[in-house]
């Protein structure tokens, strides 16, 4: 493979065009279930379970090491590859209150990606204080960050069982952290703000580390259409960060591989947006558009025991998909496609670059149809066969796996 190095070139108007581009054309629908991060309106008490599973004839191909990583990027946080045989790819158990005082909380217990333990997900308070027809909830605690629903959402309440790449790639699957939101809603928009320990990838804790963002949503219904449409900003900082997924005595997966100790210091600043279209076309048909878009623009540097390089990248990923359902029939297709552009400045660049495996002279994409069959409005079945052209060398897989939800008590 050929070395891709390109000098770093960050329009902050360019970027600022292509969100205004993006978000004329935005759109969103709310899924079978809510995205488990935010809290229901409803006042009362709730316990709910989820749980998606999921058979597949082959997995992502590893490297040699046994490492998942797309060539050309640094992984990290949750982004586990795929594996063959059966796997439990995500159950949940959630717990959730609202009372009548303004004050709600959040407590769910998960394991996903065939995790042997069951960790506390999420577990945070909010208080609501309403401002005229304008309300604050401010929150604290471990969630997910809110500055775009895909990443709330897990395998048993998405469409396709498969987090997207530039999820994996550039958030580490899910930006799942400890921190403060303050959210801010006036009719169908809503602003908001969020600051993170830095537990969650792409950032670091400690003094030099530490994530925020800021996100602008808007959301509305028009005759049979809903959509939700959002722009957001992220600062991540981490201060020698490894890829923690294959730290000694995690329990992720059954094989034993070795990451390379390459770490990074340094910033990452992601933009992103997103559309989702939820229409309607007769009492027993609907259509569901959805896409997103995500740069990540980083300077650091990289180093092991022996080499020092700057490095400086611009990545990005962006996905595009749609479903059409009819009665308890419903089929959809989604594509993905990465860049990954990166400059290794320093005598140590050549080695660090080959370690790191930053060669990449390809842009990665996948292919994923579906068909899933709603037994019951908390039970499916769905068929995938995915087209993963995200390696050197092109693989197909095939998935038989279900998804149950359900409400396990309630009172409100």
């Amino acid at each position: 493979m050929k070395k891709q190095l390109m000098k770093k070139q960050i329009m902050k108007k360019t970027v600022l065009c292509s969100l205004a581009c993006v978000l004329t054309c935005l759109s969103s629908m709310n899924r079978l279930a809510h995205a488990h991060s935010r809290q229901d309106d409803e006042l009362g008490s709730k316990v709910s379970a989820a749980l998606s599973a999921t058979w597949r004839n082959d997995g992502a191909e590893l490297q040699e090491s046994g490492v998942w990583q797309i060539p050309g990027a640094l992984m990290g946080g949750e982004a586990y590859p795929v594996e063959k045989g059966t796997s439990l790819d995500d159950a949940n158990l959630t717990i959730q209150h609202n009372s009548e005082n303004g004050i709600y909380g959040l407590l769910q217990i998960s394991s996903h990606d065939n995790g042997n333990e069951a960790e506390i997900h999420h577990a945070y308070a909010g208080y609501t204080f309403f401002i005229g027809d304008s309300r604050l909830n401010l929150e604290g605690g471990r969630s997910a960050a809110e500055m775009t629903p895909s990443n709330a959402e897990h395998a048993s309440n998405r469409l396709f069982s498969e987090s997207p790449l530039a999820l994996d790639v550039l958030l580490g699957r899910q930006l799942n952290d400890e921190g403060l939101r303050a959210r801010w809603q006036w009719q169908d928009w809503i602003l908001g703000a969020e600051s993170w320990r830095g537990s969650a990838f792409p950032a670091t804790p400690g003094d030099n580390g530490g994530s925020f963002n800021v996100f602008l949503h808007h959301q509305e219904q028009w005759g049979r259409s809903r959509w939700r449409t959002g722009i957001w900003w992220l600062q991540a900082d981490a201060d020698e960060r490894l890829d923690s997924r294959y730290l000694s005595g995690h329990t992720h997966g059954s094989a034993t591989v070795t990451a390379p100790e390459v770490s990074f210091s340094g910033r990452s600043e992601l933009v992103g947006a997103f559309l989702r279209l939820d229409h309607t076309l007769t009492s027993d048909r609907q259509w569901q558009l959805q896409a997103e878009w995500i740069q990540a623009d980083v300077d650091g540097s990289l180093q092991d025991s022996t080499h020092q390089a700057d490095h400086i990248g611009t990545h990005r990923g962006a996905w595009v998909q749609t479903a059409l359902r009819q009665h308890q029939h419903e089929l959809g297709v989604r594509w993905e496609h990465l860049a990954l552009d990166n400059t290794l400045i320093g005598a140590g660049a050549p080695s660090l670059a080959s370690i790191a495996n930053l060669y990449n002279d390809r842009e990665p994409t996948r292919t994923t149809f579906l068909y899933a069959w709603h037994a019951t409005d908390t039970f499916l079945i769905r068929c995938e066969w995915t087209r993963d052209n995200s390696q050197e060398d092109s693989t197909d897989r095939f998935a038989v796996g279900l998804v149950w939800q359900e409400t396990l008590w309630s009172q409100r």
